[in-house]
């Protein structure tokens, strides 16, 4: 490539322009007025500007949807359209495991990572869980291996992205003020399979979308489950059984491991399998898994105050999560939801609300939303309000010894924080701030 369009500034953007700076000329274009310091002094394509007829292609951030005028011009000249994630694997030669779904993606890739690197492999966890593959991707060497959190932004445009292993957690709504509609969001979870010419897909047999995917791709299909006994990785009795041909393997049982909840049992599944295709043995598996702590805001405890326990779990931004979240405690249970909408049907979370869920505080954007859903189900405990703070104050006035505070909001963070890290921590810090006063 000698001259390419680099579309988004952040973190991205950056990763493609650092790793393409020095062999060929990069114009750079944006939405917003904002200029980064990295970009700063750069060749800009102004908005209005002819495309140049020498464009040999545009390089796509996962923060730019593919209607924008932009990327539909590029498509009318037969300029090809790629993202970061797609280039970041064209120009490597690492081996690539990939990891999609609705929820579940960070704590699966951090936890393929950490069984790995228990494994003494050379292991990174890359993409969406917060480094661009683009700035790693000619540093790793053919005994490397990536381990990518792909989302549906950045899989919605790929056309060539063939990892040797891909897996499917989940599909459920989501992102549906990105993607339209459902069959489009799934369309792109489709993407991280259909290139592939070998290697294996790891599916969740207990999905339904996933299993009536049309399938394609010529990858080695296995799957995970919790209902059933396919070819993969099952329970029985409580245990993890790992099964490929004739054998059978047993890692552990599931109560052991420390990551609470079904679903993670699911990612536990996926993870063992991956590393499993990656040549590691059943010890090596179970020394890894039973040694994973969890992820930051992903059901993380942020301790207690007099008996009332704080549970973190502000990565949750959609109904499925959050519906996660809720039974995996037994215990009397507080609610926080709210933020920024995206377009999500609320329904099937009240409809599901186990009774141990005594009350739920409503923030952000989305409260009148969320309150309409829970209304139409005959939900009528929940009160409104003014922001993450006075929500927490609220349920812990009312919480007994032995309760659950759980935030677990089933909404982007946008309308009040920077990203759901800036809310999880803000929620520890409130936490910490109650002790405080408390003891």
């Amino acid at each position: 490539m000698k001259k390419v369009i680099i579309y988004g500034l952040g973190v991205s953007g950056q990763a493609m322009y650092e790793l393409l700076g020095d062999e060929c000329e990069i114009l750079l274009y944006r939405d917003g007025e904002g200029v980064p310091e990295w970009a700063e002094g750069k060749k800009f394509l102004g908005k209005g500007e002819s495309i140049p007829d020498d464009t040999d292609a545009l390089l796509l951030s996962p923060s730019v949807p593919l209607n924008r005028p932009l990327v539909k011009a590029c498509k009318e000249k037969n300029i090809p359209v790629m993202g970061e994630l797609e280039l970041g694997y064209i120009r490597s030669k690492c081996r690539v495991v990939a990891v999609t779904g609705t929820n579940g993606k960070t704590t699966t890739v951090s936890l393929i990572n950490h069984i790995l690197r228990s494994a003494g492999r050379s292991s990174y966890a890359l993409g969406n869980i917060g480094v661009p593959f683009c700035s790693m991707c000619e540093k790793l060497g053919e005994e490397d291996i990536a381990v990518l959190e792909a989302s549906s932004f950045q899989l919605e445009s790929c056309t060539r992205f063939a990892p040797y292993i891909s897996a499917i957690l989940n599909i459920t709504p989501d992102h549906l003020d990105r993607h339209g509609d459902f069959l489009s969001y799934a369309a792109a979870k489709k993407n991280i399979f259909a290139f592939q010419n070998e290697g294996f897909c790891v599916l969740n047999a207990d999905d339904p979308v996933i299993r009536a995917i049309e399938w394609r791709g010529k990858a080695q299909k296995l799957f995970f489950s919790t209902e059933r006994k396919p070819e993969g990785c099952y329970l029985d009795n409580g245990k993890i059984i790992l099964k490929k041909g004739g054998t059978k393997d047993t890692v552990c049982d599931a109560s052991a491991l420390k990551i609470k909840g079904v679903h993670n049992i699911q990612n536990a599944m996926c993870a063992l399998i991956v590393c499993r295709e990656l040549g590691l043995d059943v010890d090596e598996l179970r020394r890894g898994l039973l040694s994973f702590e969890g992820v930051e805001h992903r059901l993380e405890s942020a301790g207690s105050v007099k008996g009332v326990k704080f549970v973190n779990d502000s990565k949750s931004t959609n109904v499925d999560s959050t519906i996660k979240a809720v039974n995996a405690f037994g215990e009397k249970t507080y609610l926080i939801l709210g933020g920024r909408d995206k377009n999500l049907d609320f329904c099937e979370l009240f409809a599901k609300m186990p009774p141990r869920v005594k009350k739920i505080a409503l923030i952000g954007e989305a409260a009148e939303t969320i309150a309409s859903f829970a209304q139409r189900k005959g939900f009528k405990r929940y009160c409104f309000c003014d922001g993450l703070e006075n929500a927490v104050r609220t349920l812990y006035a009312e919480a007994s010894a032995g309760d659950v505070i759980l935030l677990s909001p089933a909404c982007a963070s946008f309308d009040s924080y920077r990203n759901f890290a800036e809310r999880g921590e803000h929620f520890k810090k409130i936490v910490e701030k109650l002790k405080n006063e408390t003891y």
